[in-house]
């Protein structure tokens, strides 16, 4: 079936969030002030382990994670201090005031040259680091629309992650510059501190261009205290409180810690990486090398990996990542070889990134957008917790066990505390993943060797039915009831007549004769019941004739055909609503539409039971059903969007009519031919012409 964008796809986000032209300079400023964040760290934690070689009373583990320790105190402690502060400056005043701070710390580290000033200028430059990001936050008030500053803001909060592999990269690169030139600068960590302070200035500088935010509503106001809440001093206690109340099952409870545990290896790496390292004959280098391998294979994961792996399902995808992540640390841990720590690493990054992918998705599937946003919210400082904690554990487990040399006759093993670490704790990792995917899978459809078959393939495992390549451009709106689909099909339908284009209109079920006949038998409310198998079997049957009768017809001779439902609605309705097997609609739908799949879905979604609020007539059999069948339809429609995010346009249908239409003309010049001649186009009307 053919390509659409997920529901937290990274690429629509972020082409929306950076037209706003004050938000793209605010961005750039954020993305450089984040870029030199890293860097920071990274040189922070090489100085801190550099500077107590032989220095008493600190280890060069418990200097590690005194770094560490220093950041994570700041970030739990001073969030609602600094936001008293911060919310009575003008928020670009804070936010230069901030990397001029972190310049001159970090300036002053190479002159001082002590554990102690590396400490206790983590703990500064981190306080630092909260007020920017706060300030951050409540620049967005004055610089983005309404409508446009959640997305804005979670594109914000993503750009830490993005920036985090390109500064591990640009560390390893400054850490050879600094060897080649050992004699200017000592230790090499130095360069990267020069480098950061360079990021922080521009950041500062690029400042200038950014309007004042003066315009800050209190609902915006009331908006960043949530966020500043999620990011402050209780995540662990918050995000408890925040599932429990969140429409999701009590398994699924576990799910979200779950998703914060996959990524305790990637933090143990970062934490023991420095020392761990110096073992394997590498120096700053190496560790920049480590953390760029875990961040970018921790990125694909996360925005790559499920479109790769869409054939999956989640279940088994969560519970195969989480245990390629722990049996990638354990490689890391025993393998003394500074080129395979590397590669597993990523492995071990890539492991966590897919778990976190399809948690999300598992999530969505089990709670409404309101309640599955704000476990989101709520999961992502969690996270950071979760990731600087573990990483402060790992340099202190490592200590007490010490370094070691096993030997037998001739050879020698060297048994090192990070090691240890590393690799008892992906043994328990692997472990817990073998376990939650064995309760994850249970009575789980299908087969891993068929999903992987199918994956491997690139291509569903039976050959399709139909290779004719097709002029024409089908577009189809789904969702669920009251959504507005029809609204939306229609003004895109004149829109493109108006263009010049030859467009055919059309609805599922109901668009020819025999479709008007089975529609009628389908959504009238009677005294017959009827069986979820054959309500299944007979939109397969309507669909199979609309598709020979007017789909296929229009597009071979190059029209646009716009359909208001297609496949997508059965598989939601009959296969979430009805729990039928999924993969079996999509085999019978399959060889009845001869696999034709769409351009573009538009997928509008909407609450249940604001979309049933609409509908102010008499409800037909399918809208008579419970508010629980339409939510388990809504999660249904989501899935499949993000199963598929090549083909998928996700919008809320609580916005504005025309809010909704521009952004579907905007995703719809994308996939346009050119214009077929005004006279050459059919009188087609808003429904296609029945002539059977």
């Amino acid at each position: 079936m053919s390509g659409s964008v997920p529901l937290a796809a990274p690429g629509g986000a972020v082409r929306d969030a950076l037209e706003d032209r004050p938000f793209r300079r605010l961005w750039f400023s954020y993305s450089l002030s984040s870029l030199g964040g890293w860097l920071a760290l990274l040189a922070l934690l090489s100085l801190a382990f550099t500077l107590s070689q032989g220095h008493q009373p600190f280890s060069p583990e418990a200097a590690v994670a005194g770094v560490l320790g220093a950041k994570l105190a700041a970030r739990l402690l001073l969030p609602a201090l600094l936001r008293l502060a911060t919310d009575r400056v003008d928020s670009r005043l804070v936010m230069a005031v901030a990397d001029a701070v972190r310049v001159a710390l970090f300036v002053s580290v190479p002159l001082v040259a002590t554990v102690e000033w590396v400490l206790a200028v983590a703990f500064l430059s981190e306080c630092a680091a909260v007020a920017r990001a706060q300030a951050t936050n409540s620049a967005l008030a004055g610089l983005v629309a309404d409508n446009r500053q959640d997305r804005a803001r979670r594109f914000l909060h993503l750009t830490p992650h993005g920036t985090a592999p390109l500064a591990a990269a640009v560390f390893a690169v400054l850490a050879v510059a600094g060897w080649l030139l050992e004699g200017l600068f000592s230790p090499m960590a130095d360069v990267a501190l020069y480098a950061n302070t360079v990021a922080f200035a521009a950041a500062g500088v690029l400042l200038w261009w950014v309007p004042s935010a003066a315009r800050e509503s209190q609902e915006s106001r009331e908006d960043e205290e949530t966020t500043q809440q999620a990011e402050g001093t209780r995540p662990i206690p918050t995000l408890r409180e925040r599932t429990r109340t969140a429409v999701v099952p009590a398994a699924r409870r576990w799910l979200a810690w779950g998703m914060l545990a996959v990524f305790v290896p990637g933090g143990l790496l970062v934490g023991a990486g420095r020392v761990h390292v110096s073992h394997l004959g590498a120096g700053d280098a190496g560790f920049g090398v480590l953390v760029a391998a875990v961040t970018t294979g921790t990125a694909l994961g996360v925005f790559g990996g499920s479109r790769l792996l869409r054939d999956v399902s989640r279940e088994r995808l969560f519970g195969l990542a989480a245990g390629l992540a722990g049996a990638s640390l354990i490689v890391v841990g025993l393998v003394g070889d500074m080129a395979v720590a590397a590669v597993f690493a990523a492995l071990t990054g890539l492991g966590a990134g897919l778990a976190w992918s399809a948690g999300t998705v598992l999530l969505a599937r089990q709670s409404d957008e309101e309640d599955h946003e704000r476990v989101l919210d709520f999961l992502h400082p969690a996270l950071r917790f979760v990731l600087v904690a573990s990483a402060i554990v790992a340099p202190l487990l490592a200590w007490p066990v010490g370094d070691h040399q096993v030997r037998s006759g001739d050879v020698g093993y060297g048994l090192w505390g990070t090691g240890v670490v590393l690799a008892g704790a992906g043994l328990v990792a692997h472990v817990a993943a073998a376990v939650c995917y064995r309760r994850m899978t249970r009575g789980l459809q299908g087969s891993l060797r068929a999903e992987v078959a199918t994956v491997l393939r690139g291509a569903p495992a039976a050959p399709p039915v139909s290779t004719e390549q097709l002029p024409g451009t089908f577009i189809v709106f789904e969702g669920g009831e009251g959504a507005g689909k029809s609204t939306q099909a229609r003004q895109l339908s004149v829109w493109l007549r108006d263009e010049g284009f030859e467009v055919v209109s059309t609805r599922e079920p109901g668009a020819t004769k025999l479709g008007m006949r089975l529609r009628t038998l389908l959504l009238e409310r009677g005294d017959t019941p009827m069986s979820p198998r054959a309500e299944a079997l007979l939109y397969a049957a309507d669909r199979a004739n609309h598709v020979q009768s007017v789909i296929l017809p229009a597009l071979r001779r190059g029209a646009i055909v716009i359909s208001d439902r297609y496949v997508d609605s059965t598989l939601a309705y009959q296969g979430a609503g009805r729990e039928l097997s999924r993969a079996g609609m999509e085999r019978i739908n399959d060889w009845a539409t001869e696999e034709l799949v769409p351009h573009l879905t538009v997928l509008l979604d909407v609450p249940p039971e604001e979309g049933l609020a609409r509908n102010s007539g008499e409800h037909d059999r399918i809208e008579s059903e419970s508010e629980e069948f339409h939510t388990q339809v809504r999660a249904g429609f989501r899935d499949l969007a993000a199963r598929d995010p090549g083909r998928y346009l996700v919008l809320d249908a609580r916005d504005g009519e025309a809010e909704i239409f521009r952004e579907v003309r905007r995703r719809v010049r994308r996939i346009l031919p050119d214009p077929v001649p005004r006279e050459s186009e059919a009188v087609t009307g808003m429904m296609p012409i029945i002539d059977e």
